[in-house]
């Protein structure tokens, strides 16, 4: 009996400093969780968020000649649509560079090894903005990338001309990332750490993303083809955006598939009596600028 006891006394003691380590952990770890941090991150989502919806909205619009000066009330819900969509490419990006990343460290080839390690975040970035630019931006890109690619590899012979033999050459470049390299995790770990690399993180976060989403927007007016039409008996109006509680229009000629830069803001509510009719178009073609009336 009484060996049971102390057993029983053993377990209780073993159970209670097992418990009281993970509580001390657990407070540990809230102890170390910084919500000032935190409090940073959901604001600068929230800023980016307004960012992001103000550059598309007027890219969208200067595609139509319109000036910013329209761009001035973002809604709630563009800046919810605008968070989700950069949240979703990010994660999207990261995820296709990480598992590519995973596939390329299966082959012990010193040469897919460099590709991998300097090329493949070129890539990665390169395509998915490729794919929202213009015919010669899509040029430029390529010829960066292809630019880059041959640097890779050619730089290992001017850099190492004193170790003989090509392979031994891109080793050679490889054990220098390997102890003077710097990895997207590395990178990540000092934005976290370095308040000055937040302040440059964010930086250029903006400066990037703002001349991308003003040409995403211009793109998406260009490629736009579902529009309404305010009929009229004198003339018939393009509604090109919302502003607010009111509508953007510009006189319309369908045969020409073209507007003119003499825009209009209408309220959108209309009397029952005299009610504006909207008529839902498909356009075959972008729309054009009447460039002979507005010079």
């Amino acid at each position: 009996m009484r060996k049971r006891s102390k057993r029983r006394r053993i377990i209780h003691t073993v159970h209670n400093s097992n418990s009281s380590t993970q509580n001390s952990g657990i407070n540990e770890e809230v102890k170390h969780f910084n919500w000032f941090d935190t409090s940073l991150i959901i604001g600068f989502i929230t800023v980016l968020g307004y960012f992001v919806a103000y550059s598309f909205q007027k890219g969208y619009l200067l595609y139509f000649g319109i000036t910013d000066i329209f761009v001035k009330q973002i809604d709630i819900v563009s800046v919810f649509i605008s968070i989700t969509i950069v949240g979703s490419v990010f994660f999207v990006v990261y995820t296709f560079y990480d598992h590519l990343a995973k596939l390329f460290e299966e082959f012990s080839n010193p040469y897919i090894k460099l590709f991998r390690k300097v090329f493949l975040p070129f890539l990665v970035i390169g395509l998915p903005l490729g794919a929202y630019m213009s015919s010669f931006i899509k040029g430029i890109i390529f010829i960066t990338l292809s630019v880059i690619l041959v640097l890779i590899y050619i730089l290992p012979v001017i850099k190492y001309k004193d170790v003989k033999g090509y392979k031994h050459k891109i080793e050679k470049v490889l054990i220098s990332l390997d102890e003077d390299g710097i990895t997207f995790k590395d990178f990540m770990i000092e934005v976290r750490d370095t308040p000055s690399m937040r302040i440059v993180f964010i930086l250029g976060a903006f400066l990037i993303i703002q001349p991308i989403m003003q040409l995403v927007g211009y793109k998406n007016a260009e490629q736009e083809r579902d529009f309404f039409v305010l009929e009229s008996k004198e003339q018939n109006y393009l509604v090109i955006n919302k502003y607010g509680e009111n509508f953007i229009i510009a006189p319309f000629n369908a045969k020409e598939n073209t507007i003119k830069q003499e825009f209009q803001i209408i309220e959108v509510k209309s009397d029952f009596d005299s009610p504006f009719v909207y008529k839902k178009i498909n356009l075959k073609d972008r729309i054009k600028l009447n460039e002979t009336l507005t010079k």
